[in-house]
């Protein structure tokens, strides 16, 4: 049996594991920058009541859309979350939420089939997102 003895191996992975941390925030950076677009175009395109907040509240729902924070998943898929992202905005954010899923009125019996309003308002923008974060990826890795 021979002995073989291995030197350097701890710096490469040390190396190895910085450049997947660098990778993990260039993914994240672009994932934010992309997901500020389709918030952005949420946000105009979200129902409003006429003439300003309803109810007595200070802000419309729309004012509640942003960008939530990065998840990775077990395969380390990188999901964002966009939307209503904070249960402390629920009270004025609620009414887009139930227009876009529907909801079933008791007074009347009936359902009210939700306008699916945030989707249409996604593929709307998902070609300038996908753009965006694509040039920020390249330019990041320097392609």
């Amino acid at each position: 049996m021979a002995n073989m003895n291995f030197s350097g191996f701890d710096q490469l992975i040390g190396k190895l594991q910085t450049m997947g941390k660098v990778g993990d925030k260039i993914a994240n950076d672009a994932l934010k920058q992309a997901a500020q677009v389709i918030v952005q175009a949420q946000k105009i395109d979200a129902p409003r009541h006429q003439g300003g907040p309803a109810n007595g509240k200070s802000e419309h729902g729309a004012d509640a859309l942003s960008v939530g924070r990065v998840t990775t998943s077990r395969s380390k898929n990188k999901y964002i979350q966009i939307g209503i992202t904070d249960a402390s905005v629920w009270e004025y954010a609620k009414g887009i939420y139930f227009l876009h899923h529907g909801f079933y009125n008791h007074i009347s019996n009936k359902y009210i089939a939700g306008s699916q309003w945030m989707d249409t308002s996604f593929e709307k923008a998902s070609k300038q997102a996908s753009d965006i974060m694509i040039s920020a990826l390249q330019k990041e890795l320097k392609f």
